[in-house]
């Protein structure tokens, strides 16, 4: 027997005034279902104290399908980079992609990429398919600093998104621990012996994380008090790399912390090699170049933990901006390599 005290889809139906099944569409926030209708309909849900079965929501879920469970609801990847195929071929920004798809399959979702247009440009038709297809789910992945603004309805998904570059609305995330990631780093380094260690980043990568690699820089630096406290260098861009001789003249670091390649690059064009004149380590391998030893930020598991976020919102029928967005931190791991080995007698 029904608990008479606990309101039910039929209550709320007389309440509103609408058939059975309006409410029941509405709750699960379907498209089929204008937008004011359902923010009625909640407000009546809510006034009732009406709480949702979680188990027999995920029931009626499969139910309703009437078909294997795997598969049975796509999430959308969402990328802006200048070209479709740049998430998929660049090794860094594609370990995102394959962690998240493989989560999302084990789970019975499938995952499928859609590119919003260089810089999220043309997010406007990417979101009338997305409609269209009664997808409720979205991972927005790693985007450029410098992005457009896009047009999305925002409120009928269930978004999440992988670090911090994406900033227009404040969804859910899932994170490199940036700071935590980045005394690991240096407390390797001085393990290996060096005392001069120092921080070279290009300004937009600094930018992309919140500033959280200075954070833990100079934290690393007052933890350390027999290493040189060296300055840290933020090139403004690559224009700008000559900095780095001036920089490296004054202040003639042991070994060299950076993110991305632009840096090693300027290194290597310039006649320093590594590690014979200069030591180096990356926040980020991503396996383009051999032999670097750094952070393994442990990419596809940041994927997958961006899909679990979108999956838990979709059981729990929770769409659009979030009132308290939470972000998942995640620890990377120590890799040695060649260009940062140890120093004889430390």
């Amino acid at each position: 027997m029904p608990d008479p005290a606990r309101p039910t889809i039929r209550m709320i139906a007389r309440k509103a005034a609408l058939s059975h099944a309006a409410v029941s569409l509405a709750l699960r926030n379907h498209p089929s279902i204008p937008r004011k209708t359902r923010i009625r309909v909640k407000k009546v849900a809510e006034r009732l104290g009406y709480k949702p079965n979680a188990l027999v929501t995920a029931l009626m879920r499969q139910v309703r399908s009437n078909r294997p469970i795997t598969a049975q609801e796509t999430i959308a990847y969402l990328t802006a980079d200048e070209s479709f195929s740049f998430s998929k071929e660049d090794s860094g920004f594609g370990q995102f992609l394959l962690g998240a798809r493989e989560r999302a399959e084990s789970l019975g979702f499938k995952l499928e990429h859609f590119w919003l247009g260089p810089f999220g440009g043309g997010a406007r038709p990417v979101a009338k398919i997305l409609e269209a297809r009664g997808i409720r789910g979205a991972v927005i992945g790693p985007i450029p600093v410098r992005q457009e603004r896009m047009s999305l309805p925002w409120d009928s998904f269930a978004v999440s998104a992988i670090g911090f570059s994406f900033d227009q609305v404040q969804f859910h995330r899932a994170c490199h621990h940036q700071v935590n990631g980045m005394l690991l780093l240096y407390n390797r380094l001085y393990g290996l012996g060096y005392r001069r260690i120092g921080f070279a980043i290009m300004s937009l990568d600094l930018v992309r994380v919140r500033h959280y690699y200075l954070s833990g820089y100079l934290t690393s630096r007052e933890l350390n008090q027999e290493c040189q406290a060296l300055p840290p260098l933020i090139v403004e861009d690559e224009s700008k790399l000559g900095s780095l001789t001036r920089w490296v003249d004054r202040y003639k670091p042991d070994v060299v912390i950076s993110i991305g390649w632009a840096i090693y690059r300027w290194f290597a064009s310039n006649g320093i090699r590594v590690p014979e004149d200069l030591a180096f380590a990356q926040l980020s391998l991503d396996g383009k170049y051999k032999n670097i030893a750094g952070i393994d930020q442990k990419s596809p598991l940041l994927g997958a933990t961006a899909v679990d976020l979108v999956i838990d919102q979709l059981f729990r029928n929770e769409y659009g901006i979030p009132e308290r967005p939470k972000m998942v931190l995640l620890d990377g791991e120590w890799a040695s390599g060649p260009s940062a080995p140890a120093i004889r007698g430390s």
